[in-house]
């Protein structure tokens, strides 16, 4: 039971987060008001970020759910192309449904363009996941910390001297 919680909790609680805050008409309301205004006074693009911020939240929630999936199918084993695609597959639909959800409250609507950004997220989670559990080892042991020691030793690196 306790590896079943561990392997699948990370991922449920990620998309309940998720419901949560698309049941309100305006999520960002939930950031903290000095972020609000930083966003609001840069511009990227000809436009404030602050507009980008839909975007943005979709495309990393959906990352984020990606990776948690796949982290739970593939758990300590070997890496599966099937596992990645069935995290993608559940991951995108998920999607779908948060849209579905979505156009039930004020002010929010079911959009296209947010299902495209959501699996595009999806992609990146999955494809995160596995160029970590690839190139240093199985996450769930020392691949964690093997990934964040070499990049510390990437980014303290000297150039040399001549």
């Amino acid at each position: 039971m306790k590896l079943i919680f561990s392997r699948y909790f990370p991922a449920l609680l990620w998309a309940a987060q998720i419901y949560l805050f698309s049941s309100f008409s305006s999520p960002i309301d939930f950031l903290p008001r000095f972020l609000v205004r930083i966003l609001w006074r840069t511009i990227i693009f000809g436009q404030r970020l602050f507009f980008y911020m839909g975007v943005v939240g979709h495309f990393v929630n959906f990352a984020i759910l990606a990776f948690l999936l796949a982290r739970a199918f593939i758990w300590k084993g070997p890496l599966k192309r099937k596992c990645l695609i069935l995290a993608f597959t559940i991951a995108c639909l998920y999607g779908v449904s948060d849209e579905i959800h979505q156009s039930f409250i004020p002010d929010r609507t079911f959009q296209v363009l947010d299902l495209l950004i959501n699996s595009l997220g999806a992609a990146f989670g999955v494809f995160v996941f596995s160029y970590i559990h690839t190139n240093y080892g199985s996450i769930f042991t020392d691949g964690l910390k093997q990934f964040w020691s070499r990049l510390g030793d990437k980014l303290n690196k000297k150039p040399p001297t001549n």
